[in-house]
């Protein structure tokens, strides 16, 4: 096996461990020990929004646009602050723009070992269409199965177009 094999061989197995030892979830509970008979709720959040605050604790800002993160909260009512966040890229030489909402305020109550999800009406596919999403600011909790447990911010219009119109 020559030398370049080697060191390719190496950085992929070193990608894979890496991949593989992520944290699954991020707890979202000040440094306290977790009960070993309470299992915490799961909180997916698509790359779009953030969560910025979880019954006042802020969370920090992992800097990953488009990346999915999975969050552990602890079963029970809590109070989450969400916002619209997108980074969307212009013409060459032109940088970027970041497309944020105000903060979105929503109090769930979140069953122990409950799998929720926050989402949008749809996905912004264009920079028209996360500015649109933005200034309607709705955030929707999803349960498990798809159904819609809670809604807050101004009802966005049904299906944003890609224009944003």
């Amino acid at each position: 096996m020559s030398f370049w094999a080697k060191v390719l061989t190496l950085c992929a197995a070193s990608l894979l461990f890496a991949c593989s030892h992520w944290p699954t979830a991020i707890p979202t509970w000040p440094d306290q020990a977790l009960d070993d008979a309470v299992s915490p709720a799961q909180l997916s959040v698509p790359g779009h929004l953030k969560l910025l605050r979880v019954d006042g604790r802020d969370l920090p800002d992992y800097l990953m646009q488009s990346t999915s993160f999975h969050y552990q909260l602890l079963p029970g009512e809590r109070q989450l602050l969400v916002r619209h966040d997108s980074l969307w890229a212009l013409a060459l030489g032109e940088g970027g723009e970041r497309v944020q909402s105000e903060p979105v305020a929503m109090t769930v109550t979140l069953e122990e070992g409950g799998r929720y999800s926050l989402a949008t009406p749809s996905e912004p596919r264009s920079l028209r269409q996360a500015r649109a999403m933005a200034r309607c600011g709705e955030v929707r909790l999803m349960g498990p199965d798809g159904t819609l447990l809670h809604s807050k911010g101004a009802e966005c219009k049904a299906g944003i177009s890609a224009s944003g119109d």
